[in-house]
């Protein structure tokens, strides 16, 4: 191969460790929203979202399992989750674990309108233990996802994403990878706290963009077509 690119440091790293492969990093950012702001909060109903694919090792059911922490008439928990043959039968079992929760399961909207979409609410979970290599270092789209529709990020003490969130002010990170740290992580900010993050996902949305990757690379394909 001529040039290779990987989503994250950690993962360039690890092509240049085992395989002598120097790799680019071309991040999994997404378009500059332009016209969008950070929407109001309720500070007695605070509004959280989490949406992917549904797979079992994601450990979705800490999500859940986080719902029985905060108290359920000031927090909302939104799943927008889809989902294959093969990850039907996990689904069902967290919407039977949901039951008796404040826990909403959103039907998935196309990937183009996710930005608009989940602008409404207040906070983007993004909570994936690193039950593998690539979600050990995984840098996925819905964490720019959510910076794009102006969220505070709420994430657990992930390697690539914990630097971001630090860098950048954009929200909060649990201790650990437990529901209960998770809940305790988001009890423990308040309404002025998450409209100053949601205000930091607003202020660095252009960098944060895939603007930045445009430019990277085009100087690539500029480089091996000359």
């Amino acid at each position: 191969m001529d040039k290779v690119i990987s989503v994250s440091p950690g993962i360039v790293e690890a092509y240049k460790t085992n395989f002598k492969c120097n790799t680019d990093l071309i991040t999994n950012s997404c378009e500059y929203v332009k016209n969008m702001y950070p929407s109001k909060i309720d500070s007695n109903y605070i509004k959280i979202i989490h949406h992917g694919i549904v797979s079992s090792s994601r450990r979705l059911e800490l999500l859940i399992e986080m719902m029985k922490y905060l108290d359920n008439d000031k927090y909302e928990l939104n799943l927008m989750l889809t989902y294959s043959t093969f990850s039907k039968l996990y689904l069902q079992k967290l919407k039977f674990k949901s039951i008796r929760l404040n826990i909403k399961f959103l039907k998935p909207v196309p990937r183009i309108e996710i930005i608009p979409f989940t602008n409404q609410f207040d906070i983007g979970v993004h909570f994936i233990p690193p039950t593998n290599f690539n979600l050990k270092y995984g840098l996925g789209n819905k964490f720019f996802e959510f910076v794009q529709s102006r969220l505070a990020v709420v994430i657990g003490p992930d390697i690539e994403m914990s630097k971001y969130v630090r860098k950048y002010n954009l929200g909060i990170i649990s201790n650990d990878w437990s529901a209960e740290s998770l809940a305790n992580s988001i009890k423990s900010t308040n309404t002025t706290k998450l409209m100053f993050f949601k205000k930091q996902a607003h202020k660095h949305a252009k960098e944060l963009s895939s603007l930045t990757n445009d430019g990277l690379f085009k100087n690539i394909i500029k480089a091996y077509t000359k």
